[in-house]
């Protein structure tokens, strides 16, 4: 249910969970006027920006404490970092750019510069979310505490969003935010003033099908799969105790289908088998890039609205609205480590 995402859990160590509403509990127990800040970079982890509200409720009241979270994805969907990825100079996911852009260093120590948008010198929590937003090259949706803030207080039809200007909307954003809609408008190939209506019709509407197209995907599972059973059919036939794992003469003869194996590669005779495996991987790393691509659409989409979302509010809002939404700004705005500078600046 779209409720239960609301209150995601964390699985812990020894069975154990941590649930937003839990979580809010153990926040209240800190100093009211200790500033907090959140980096979550967990699958499903968008649900506890609901920390903004009281006991965790995406319903409630909003809370007075000082606090800002900046999260891998939204609450529906899994993050990048539960890829298989070992090669850690290559690893891609929300953490790996949220960290190096304030540090300067990526996580094997090389230098990374580019995220002081606003040219001061140092680099703040807001700016390193959309340092990743822009290069995180993952499945990953990035979220902050203010995307939940806007969504709950401003209730706009998308349609109605989408139609205002693009040059306008640059206009109303901040730097890093203005970094965000021109950087992935040059990735994503938008131009044009009504950029954002063009690229919501694609968000909404997806690319249309082609019916006499057949998923590149199940085609080369359907050839894999049809190469498989033709070797295994020649296995079988040539070494029939391969069928019992548990006989007599299981391990000496499959040692020695192994070797035929072997053999049979190097004359070439599984040429159609390596190859409609080949075609397995390729497909599946071109369903990869295309979650990508859509990510970064939707990375597009949601800035748009952010930034018209918060010209609204800022225009229209009721005062306890605005004055709370400017402290989240503030809140977020901020350097998490304190000073650290820039790595352009040293």
């Amino acid at each position: 249910r779209a409720s239960a995402l609301e209150n995601n859990v964390f699985d812990l160590w020894g069975g154990n969970t941590l649930s937003v509403k839990q979580l809010s509990t153990q926040i209240e127990k800190l100093p009211a006027d200790q500033p907090l800040s959140l980096v979550m970079v967990q699958c499903y982890s968008g649900a506890f920006a609901n920390l903004l509200f009281e006991n965790g409720d995406p319903k409630g009241d909003f809370t007075k404490r000082d606090i800002a979270g900046f999260f891998a994805t939204v609450k529906e969907k899994t993050a990048a970092g539960c890829t298989p990825a070992l090669d850690e100079s290559e690893y891609h996911d929300f953490t790996s750019y949220f960290f190096a852009a304030i540090t300067g260093r990526d996580r094997v120590g090389r230098k990374v510069t580019g995220a002081d948008y606003n040219r001061n010198g140092k680099i703040t929590m807001d700016e390193a979310y959309c340092y990743t937003i822009i290069h995180d090259a993952s499945i990953d949706i990035p979220i902050c505490t203010s995307d939940v803030f806007l969504r709950r207080y401003m209730v706009t039809p998308d349609k109605d969003l989408f139609e205002n200007s693009y040059k306008e909307v640059l206009r109303w954003a901040t730097r890093p935010q203005r970094a965000v809609l021109e950087e992935l408008s040059k990735e994503l190939k938008f131009t044009g003033d009504d950029r954002g209506k063009k690229a919501y019709a694609v968000f909404f509407n997806g690319a249309a099908p082609d019916s006499s197209l057949e998923d590149p995907m199940v085609t080369a599972q359907r050839k894999y799969s049809a190469e498989r059973t033709t070797l295994r059919t020649t296995l079988f036939g040539r070494f029939p105790d391969l069928r019992d794992s548990r006989g007599a003469n299981y391990q000496s003869v499959w040692k020695e289908a192994v070797d035929f194996i072997a053999q049979q590669n190097t004359d070439g005779k599984l040429k159609d088998f390596i190859e409609a495996e080949k075609a397995v991987d390729a497909a599946d790393d071109l369903a990869y890039q295309k979650q990508i691509a859509d990510a970064k659409l939707t990375r597009f989409v949601r800035m748009f609205k952010t930034v018209t979302l918060s010209h609204m509010l800022r225009e229209k809002g009721e005062p306890e609205i605005k004055d709370r939404f400017e402290k989240l700004i503030a809140s977020e705005s901020r350097e998490l480590f304190g000073k650290v500078r820039s790595a352009s600046s040293k």
